[in-house]
């Protein structure tokens, strides 16, 4: 139901028909085969994501597909709850794999293994979750920097620096590899 109200809304703000609204979304989804998005409490978010052996055609069409759901939620949810999702963890698809996809200042790039090198000062801040639907922000305390390691889409080293928002974006979705959600932080 809140899909159809999003795509509503949606239309409406493009001037579109709703039915047509709609006949865009579901072409956009099977052209770029968009991902469901799994929802609280399915235990397949709390278990502990796999490490990519190899970073092939295979791992790149799943960055793919990952980063067109990101976008089809992104614009949905901004028409539907005024939200702007930032990323998106493979576990939040139903996939065991460590692979994150995050909307960076100037990029949208594909993490694959990323772990943190380093870490320093707090920031806090609200945060949502396309897996906790329908839910308010959550106050939460991450770390004001942090340096990472990651294998990009073709398979190379790289080391991303963030600050701030960037840097609790990165450590939201490093969460999901872990099985730790937003509402674990509720509860400490």
């Amino acid at each position: 139901m809140a899909t159809r109200r999003r795509l509503l809304l949606l239309g409406a703000a493009c001037c579109l028909p709703p039915a047509f609204a709609s006949l865009l979304i579901e072409g956009y989804r099977r052209r770029r085969g968009v991902y469901d998005i799994v929802e609280y409490p399915s235990p397949s978010l709390r278990r502990q994501a796999r490490s990519v052996d190899v970073v092939d055609e295979r791992v790149r069409q799943l960055g793919r597909r990952l980063e067109a759901t990101l976008a089809l939620r992104s614009v949905l949810d901004l028409v539907g709850s005024a939200r702007l999702h930032r990323g998106l963890a493979a576990p939040q698809v139903g996939i065991d794999e460590r692979l994150v996809v995050c909307r960076l200042a100037t990029t949208t790039e594909l993490l694959v293994n990323p772990r943190v090198l380093d870490k320093s000062g707090r920031s806090g801040g609200y945060e949502s979750c396309l897996s906790l639907p329908g839910r308010p922000p959550v106050f939460v305390q991450r770390s004001a920097w942090l340096q990472l390691a990651y294998l990009d889409r073709e398979g190379r080293s790289r080391v991303l620096e963030a600050r701030y928002g960037e840097a609790a974006l990165v450590e939201h979705e490093l969460d999901h590899l872990d099985g730790v959600l937003l509402v674990d932080y509720l509860e400490s």
